[in-house]
C-alpha cells in the first residue's frame, strides 16, 4: 500500500499531518482526483498508441513494399525527427 504524507494549511505543529490512503479523499478534492485519474487514463491509452504504432509501421513497410529494416529504419527516424522538430515550438 502507498501512503502520501500531505500537511494540511493550519498550525505549524504534527497534528496537521496526515495520510492519504487510496480511496480516501479530503473535502474539495472529489473532482481534483476524477481529474487526475482522467489524465492518468488518457496518458495510459497515448503511451499504448505510440507504443504500437512504431513496430506496427515498420512491419507495414516491410509487408507492402517487401523491404527489409535497412530501408523502412532511415525513413521512420527522419520522420520521427521532423515531427519532434515541429513538437518544439508547440511547448512554449
Amino acid at each position: 500500500m502507498v501512503r502520501i504524507t500531505i500537511r494540511e494549511k493550519g498550525g505549524g505543529n504534527d497534528a496537521g499531518n496526515r495520510f492519504l490512503i487510496p480511496g480516501e479523499t479530503f473535502a474539495g478534492s472529489g473532482w481534483k482526483n476524477s481529474f487526475l485519474w482522467h489524465l492518468v487514463g488518457l496518458n495510459a491509452f497515448n503511451g499504448l498508441a505510440i507504443g504500437l504504432t512504431g513496430p506496427l509501421m515498420a512491419y507495414w513497410f516491410a509487408r507492402r513494399f517487401q523491404v527489409g529494416p535497412s530501408a523502412v529504419g532511415p525513413v521512420l527516424a527522419g520522420a520521427f525527427i521532423v515531427a519532434g522538430l515541429a513538437a518544439l515550438p508547440s511547448g512554449e
